[in-house]
């Protein structure tokens, strides 16, 4: 049955049939293979790399946005709050998905290895999917199983079959297809095709257990040289569980599937650990300190004060609201007037004294009759 995405896999299989071709040796073959594919999906980590150290840039930016709307859980000023920092990326060419896209683009081809690894008598032996049925039934024959059973057998314990009964797959198998033309999956006294049984203690534990260590080593490696955002309490736990949960994950695949996958886990998280130490040392994470975070937090709000001198200097009480106009209308007052919306009542004529004296000289005044 032909795979939507035979467009990569195929070609995947060419691959590692050439480099089985020349080692002879499927474990070796399959880490050139892993080393080609990260070579290959290099410009997208550099994508998102880069994308990283923006984001790292703008931390204090950000930062000063939040402090600015601290405190304040009501849903419209949260979306307000999420709105400047959405405008602050905008402006900035800062898109929080870029990120992500090359994450969407590696894990179809991720799968697309998987499948091309499983299926070998497909994309390594290229037999038609004719043969393959034929092969299967042929399966069935010799052990006395139901066809069905027999389709359940993955494909690398197929191949392991043929090869030990070549001889009666010799009317199955196309014309001129010879025994060298299977892939081998022993490396040594070791069979790489078959698969780890927990119920049943032997070497091929090896696998499970290097998968934990190299899963679990790999994740610390990369968070420590990726950039981290602030979180919350309950994000960093979840990313602790995190670092728990997937290497138990790995554990039980490698459990239901042939230990060559498992042997391409492990390439596959050491390459990454290492691509990942090497992205950093060429793109490096911009870290600032609390002085450096505060002051870009100033700048950014327009709180640097230029004259130190004038800010000491201590606001007169009488001219509390002089900062609600530009410095012209503290200049003159009269026109500080004149912007004003609201017009005020005209003034009576000052003769100096003020209404409270006025008053006073009044009531003291005795009153002359005439």
């Amino acid at each position: 049955m032909s795979s939507i995405f035979d467009f990569i896999n195929i070609p995947l299989g060419y691959l590692i049939r050439f480099f089985y071709s020349f080692t002879h040796n499927y474990a070796i073959a399959l880490l050139l293979f892993a080393v080609v594919i990260k070579i290959v999906l290099l410009p997208l980590g550099i994508k998102q790399q880069k994308n990283q150290v923006k984001q790292a840039e703008l931390r204090p930016k950000e930062l000063a946005i939040r402090q600015k709307y601290a405190g304040r859980e009501d849903n419209v000023t949260k979306q307000k709050m999420q709105q400047e920092i959405m405008d602050l990326y905008q402006k900035e060419n800062y898109s929080p998905m870029g990120g992500c896209l090359p994450l969407l683009v590696e894990l179809p081809i991720i799968w697309c290895l998987f499948t091309v690894i499983t299926n070998p008598l497909k994309y390594l032996c290229q037999l038609s999917s004719d043969v393959i049925t034929a092969v299967t039934e042929k399966i069935a024959e010799l052990q006395e199983i139901t066809v069905e059973a027999a389709s359940r057998i993955s494909q690398i314990n197929q191949v392991n079959f043929i090869r030990s009964n070549f001889s009666s797959f010799t009317g199955v198998l196309p014309e001129g297809f010879t025994e060298d033309m299977l892939p081998n999956f022993m490396v040594g006294p070791f069979d790489l095709g078959a698969t780890p049984a927990i119920n049943q203690p032997s070497w091929l534990w090896v696998i499970p257990v290097l998968t934990f260590v190299i899963v679990f080593a790999s994740s610390k490696i990369m968070r420590h040289f990726t950039y981290k955002a602030p979180g919350t309490e309950d994000q960093m736990k979840s990313l602790q569980l995190m670092d728990i949960t997937m290497p138990l994950f790995s554990v039980y695949i490698t459990f239901t599937v042939p230990a060559v996958v498992g042997i391409y886990w492990i390439y596959q998280n050491l390459l990454s650990a290492v691509r990942q130490f090497v992205l950093y040392k060429l793109y490096p994470i911009p870290q600032f300190t609390e002085e450096e975070i505060k002051q870009a937090q100033k700048e950014y709000n327009g709180k640097v004060v230029k004259n130190k001198a004038a800010a000491e200097k201590p606001r007169s009480l009488h001219h509390i609201d002089d900062d609600d106009f530009p410095d012209e209308l503290r200049k003159n007052p009269k026109n500080k007037n004149q912007a004003l919306s609201v017009p005020k009542a005209e003034l009576k004529e000052d003769d100096g004294k003020d209404e409270g004296e006025e008053k006073e000289n009044k009531e003291d005044k005795p009153e002359v009759k005439d």
